[in-house]
C-alpha cells in the first residue's frame, strides 16, 4: 500500500493535498457567495422573463402649447 516509501513521505503528502484541499474549498465557497450575492439582488442574466418596455423613443416634438389641449 505505501510502495515501501518512508512514513515522513507519506505524511508530508497528506498534509500538502489537505493543505490544497482546503484552499479549494474556500475558493469554491467564496466564488459561489460572490454568484448568489449577486442574484439575490436581481442582478445577473435573467432567462425567459420579459420585462416592458421603459421608454417609447418618437419622432414628434413634443408641444407644451396650453391651447392644443
Amino acid at each position: 500500500f505505501t510502495f515501501n516509501w518512508p512514513v515522513w513521505l507519506l505524511a508530508t503528502l497528506l498534509f500538502i493535498a489537505l493543505i490544497l484541499l482546503f484552499f479549494v474549498s474556500m475558493t469554491s465557497v467564496f466564488l459561489l457567495r460572490v454568484f448568489f450575492a449577486d442574484r439575490r439582488r436581481g442582478r445577473g442574466r435573467r432567462t425567459g422573463v420579459a420585462t416592458p418596455q421603459t421608454r417609447v423613443i418618437s419622432t414628434e416634438d413634443p408641444t407644451d402649447d396650453p391651447g392644443d389641449r
